[in-house]
């Protein structure tokens, strides 16, 4: 995928087979508790699967989702992730190895379960705690980098 212009003007069927030609599961036909570790949205469409730290696909990190979680603040969290995700695609951050992203995902999946509950931030400091792991993350990366340090918005 060099480059590639994705096709607004075209029907859904025909996004949704671009999608798919670029790897992207989405499966309808398939309920959440049979997700497979491609799959990305099922039946439900309560939950995007396979994301890493609410952002980044695993099986295709370079696909970057902005706005999944909920009950947060949201036009400064959203903000807060496009800055990590700029910093990942400019090479000035590093995603972890993929089993250690599938690793954390699961371990979360078993914890919290499929659905709005997943990405919910609803519960007092779960927003500042999902912020205080990026900008750490941001920062271990940073000063190998020798890219300015980042702050968090809360």
């Amino acid at each position: 995928m060099d480059s590639y212009k994705f096709p607004l003007t075209h029907s859904p069927w025909r996004m949704a087979r671009w999608l798919i030609s670029y790897g992207i599961m989405l499966c309808p036909a398939f309920s959440k508790a049979n997700a497979s570790r491609e799959m990305l949205v099922t039946a439900e469409g309560d939950m995007v699967h396979n994301l890493w730290q609410d952002i980044f696909y695993i099986p295709n990190p370079t696909m970057a989702f902005v706005g999944t979680p909920l009950q947060v603040t949201t036009f400064y969290l959203f903000d807060f992730q496009a800055q990590v995700v700029a910093r990942v695609f400019a090479g000035k951050a590093y995603l972890p190895a993929q089993d250690v992203m599938r690793k954390e995902y699961e371990d979360r999946l078993a914890y919290r379960g499929t659905g709005w509950d997943f990405y919910s931030l609803r519960k007092r400091g779960a927003e500042q705690d999902y912020v205080a792991r990026l900008v750490e993350w941001m920062n271990k990366d940073a000063a190998v980098t020798g890219t300015e340090y980042m702050r968090g918005h809360t």
